[in-house]
């Protein structure tokens, strides 16, 4: 299925029944998305059409979020989205999930930047400190001994900051859909997609095609992982791109 994002607070405006036609672009669809803190639950969600995509198909960035351009189908109507009549009251509610989202999104920027200033004043503190030692320690053993090692800086003249990779897993967010690499017996090498269910140091992702073993109801597995075991997901191939395919071309299946 489509991946999902967060559902908005917004109330859903009235649906029309499946038409067999592509919304255009500018329109607002609602788009079943899973809710927050409960991903057994589904919602719609208002979603704008931004783009119409050969082959009968479209991109709407789903319930106000900018990271969520996703591509539905004619064969998705009525299961992964729909058309909704009162337009007006759509638009509504999409304006109001996409200042929510972009209200989310500048707090989670500003977090991230004070994680990152905070590890780079940690680390500045603890090179600050390893320079003592070794003066003191040249001090120490007089004119002969070990010279200290000079302090590292950027051409700014300030401590080096940390990777963007201090603050883990802040690609992925809940709703996106991403590829796991197997790594238990018999699953080496192997990429299984899923859906983020929860970003934090950790990242929580439940399979869309992995399914727990004891579970008679085939109830998707739920898995908390470290997020170096995850990729989004690659971009759609090109049509007709098997054609063009040459012996020796590295394939995933």
């Amino acid at each position: 299925g489509a991946p999902r994002a967060r559902a908005a607070a917004a109330a859903p405006a009235p649906a029309l029944p499946p038409s067999g036609e592509l919304p255009s672009v500018g329109e607002v669809v609602e788009v079943e998305v899973a809710e927050e803190g409960a991903p057994d639950r589904t919602v719609w969600s208002p979603s704008e059409v931004r783009e119409s995509v050969p082959g009968g198909r479209f991109k709407a960035c789903v319930n106000g979020d900018e990271d969520f351009i996703e591509e539905f189908g004619l064969e998705d109507e009525g299961r992964e989205w729909r058309k909704v009549e009162d337009q007006a009251s759509a638009k509504k509610a999409y304006a109001a999930a996409h200042a929510l989202a972009k209200r989310k999104a500048a707090a989670e920027k500003a977090a991230e930047k004070a994680a990152a200033e905070a590890a780079a004043r940690t680390a500045a503190a603890g090179a600050d400190k390893g320079e003592g030692k070794a003066e003191r320690k040249g001090e120490s053993k007089g004119e002969g001994g070990p010279k200290p090692k000079k302090r590292k800086v950027t051409a700014s003249g300030g401590a080096p900051r940390p990777p963007p990779g201090v603050v883990v897993s802040h690609r992925y967010a809940f709703g996106m859909a991403v590829e796991v690499a197997g790594e238990d017996e018999g699953f080496e090498r192997s990429w299984y997609s899923g859906e983020v269910l929860k970003a934090a140091a950790k990242v929580t992702v439940r399979y869309d095609a992995l399914f727990e073993e004891d579970s008679d109801a085939k109830r998707p597995l739920t898995e908390t992982l470290e997020p170096g075991r995850l990729r989004p997901l690659p971009p759609k191939a090109q049509e007709g791109w098997l054609r063009k395919a040459k012996a020796g071309l590295p394939l995933e299946l």
